[in-house]
């Protein structure tokens, strides 16, 4: 029971992070793009992502993840258990807080409000790599699994979320695509 447990939890975790980190990789491109149309479409994209993945693999992280210890002998006063929930929850909260209703928001806007809509999906962009260096340190937690005794262990998960947020920057500072890599929406025709 306890590998079947780890092997959700591992496949869940491993889909939320996928998914966040191609929701930012793919929202620099639609920033950089500069196009309503596309934008529109992630944005409508990103709305769907929040409730069709990030939702359920949170709810199977944190089921599975609760097993585990449970299953596991596990204690929750375990330092990485106990980081890696503070770490789940500052996501879920981030989720609910600033990512679902900005999602919401964004898929409500049409071509015509570009420039409120370019402003919101980069700020949504940007809050989904914040929330990714979060995911990135608890996954290092969850695989080296540090304790105080292990300082370094604890330095390089430090850095690595360092790393992460250090890059977000590049989602705040706009800079087009070359001309030869944007990738224009489809318009739709007029009836």
């Amino acid at each position: 029971m306890y590998q079947l447990l780890l092997a959700v939890h591992v496949g869940a975790a491993t889909l939320w992070v996928g998914a966040a980190c191609m929701q930012v990789l793919l929202g620099l491109r639609v920033v950089r793009a500069g196009d309503p149309a596309r934008t529109l479409a992630f944005a409508r994209d990103g709305h769907w992502t929040g409730l069709h993945v990030y939702l359920p693999t949170n709810l199977l992280v944190l089921a599975s993840g609760l097993l585990l210890v449970y299953s596991g002998g596990w204690s929750l006063t375990t330092l990485w258990i106990d980081i890696g929930l503070a770490g789940f929850v500052i996501s879920i909260a981030t989720g609910a807080a600033a990512l679902k209703p900005g999602w919401d928001r964004a898929a409500q806007l049409s071509e015509q409000d570009a420039d409120p809509l370019q402003q919101l999906v980069r700020r949504l962009v940007f809050v989904t790599h914040v929330d990714l260096g979060v995911l990135t340190g608890v996954m290092y937690l969850m695989i080296v699994k540090p304790t105080l005794r292990d300082p370094v262990g604890l330095v390089l998960g430090a850095a690595a979320v360092f790393i992460v947020l250090l890059l977000s920057r590049r989602v705040l500072v706009p800079r087009p695509l070359p001309a030869d890599d944007v990738q224009r929406a489809p318009v739709a025709p007029r009836a």
